[in-house]
Parts: C-alpha cells; structure tokens; sequence
C-alpha cells in the first residue's frame, strides 16, 4: 500500500445539500502543482479533477458549477455493502 500524502485544506471547501443528497467539494493544496478539487459523497465515493487549479477560489467555483451543470446525483456513487 502506498504513503497517504494529506494535503492542506482550503477554508473555502464546503458541504451541499440539493434534492436529499449531500456532497463535500474539498480543495486542497498541493505545494508543487496547485490546487486540488475533490467532490466526496456522503458514501465516501470521490471525484477528483486530473486538473490543478490556480488558486482555492477558482477550484471551488469549478466544483459547485459542475454540481449545477451535472446535477448532484452524478457525484454520488454506489454505498460499500
């Protein structure tokens, strides 16, 4: 198993509610390459962008407009049994 790299988190990151469901849209800094964005379900299921952002501000607008273009439901994955 590889080494856990925990990055710093943004004070920007933040929780959405839409139609009963909850995401989190996490951004995270990476020292060498920007900022990272990850949209984590309430599942524990994530989606993180290949692309690093500029700064936490551009990553957060990023991660709520693709919520509202794709809709909530196509960042919730499937629950673990």
């Amino acid at each position: 198993m590889g080494k856990v790299i925990k990055y710093p988190e943004s004070e920007l990151s933040k929780e959405i509610e839409k139609d009963g469901k909850k995401v989190k849209i996490e951004v995270a800094r990476d020292a060498k390459a920007g900022w990272i964005l990850e949209i984590v379900d309430e599942n524990w299921n994530s989606t993180v962008w290949d692309e690093r952002f500029s700064s936490s501000k551009e990553a957060i607008e990023a991660g709520i407009k693709a919520i509202e273009e794709e809709g909530i439901t196509a960042f919730i994955g499937d629950k673990e049994k």
